[in-house]
C-alpha cells in the first residue's frame, strides 16, 4: 500500500523539526547578506539629516527585495533537497544543501516569480481565485528545486500533486501563516516604544 499524503506530510515535518538546528544555521548563513545590508543602511541614517533617509531607504528596499528573492530561492532549493535526502535515509551536509540551492537558484526564482504573479492576479480579480491558485501552486518552487522541469512543468506538477488535498493544504498554509506572523508581531510590538521621529527632528 502506498504512502498517504498525511503520512508524507507527517514524515516531512518530523524530518524538518529533527534537523531544525542545522536548517536554522543554513537560513542564517543564506540571509547573512540581507542582515549586513540592513545593518549598513541603519548605520548611514543620520538624525542630523533626516531628509536623506528617503534615498537611502529606497535604495535599501530594492536591494533587500533582490537579496530576499535570491536568498529565498537558495533556501527553498537547499532545504527541499535536504528534507528529501533525509526521507531517503541519505543525510547531507549544509555545504551540499547550499550548493544544490545555488545550482537551482535561477529555476526556483523564476517559478517563484511566476507563481507570485499568478496568485496576485487571482487576488486582484477576486480573492477566491487567488487563494485557490495559492493552494494549487503551493509546491511549485519545491518541484522546481528537485525535479528537472521548466516553469510550466513545475506549475503543472504542483497542480497534480495538490489535487485532492487542497483543503488540507489550505489549512496547513493558514496555520503556518499565523505562526510566521508571531515573530513579526512581537518585533513590531517591541519596537513601538516612543522615540524621535523625522517630523519631530524637523520641527
Amino acid at each position: 500500500m502506498g504512502i498517504t499524503a498525511g503520512e508524507l506530510l507527517s514524515r516531512t515535518f518530523n524530518v524538518f523539526f529533527k534537523n531544525l538546528g542545522p536548517f536554522l544555521v543554513l537560513m542564517l548563513l543564506i540571509n547573512l547578506p540581507n542582515f549586513l545590508l540592513t545593518g549598513y543602511t541603519v548605520s548611514r541614517l543620520s538624525l542630523d539629516n533626516p531628509m536623506s533617509w528617503v534615498g537611502i531607504l529606497q535604495t535599501n528596499t530594492w536591494l533587500s527585495v533582490a537579496l530576499a528573492l535570491v536568498s529565498g530561492s537558495v533556501a527553498t532549493g537547499a532545504i527541499t533537497y535536504g528534507v528529501l535526502q533525509q526521507l531517503r535515509g541519505q543525510p547531507v551536509s549544509i555545504g551540499t544543501m547550499v550548493s544544490v540551492g545555488i545550482s537551482v537558484l535561477a529555476r526556483v526564482a523564476l517559478v517563484g516569480i511566476i507563481t507570485g504573479m499568478l496568485i496576485a492576479l487571482g487576488l486582484v480579480l477576486l480573492i477566491v481565485p487567488g487563494v485557490i491558485l495559492a493552494v494549487m501552486l503551493s509546491v511549485s518552487t519545491a518541484v522546481a528545486a528537485v525535479e528537472n522541469v521548466g516553469i510550466s512543468g513545475a506549475l503543472t506538477r504542483s497542480r497534480e500533486l495538490t489535487d485532492g488535498y487542497r483543503g488540507t493544504i489550505f489549512g496547513a498554509l493558514f496555520v503556518m501563516g499565523i505562526i510566521q506572523q508571531v515573530p513579526n508581531f512581537l518585533i513590531n510590538h517591541m519596537s513601538d516604544s516612543p522615540g524621535v521621529t523625522p517630523a519631530e527632528i524637523r520641527s
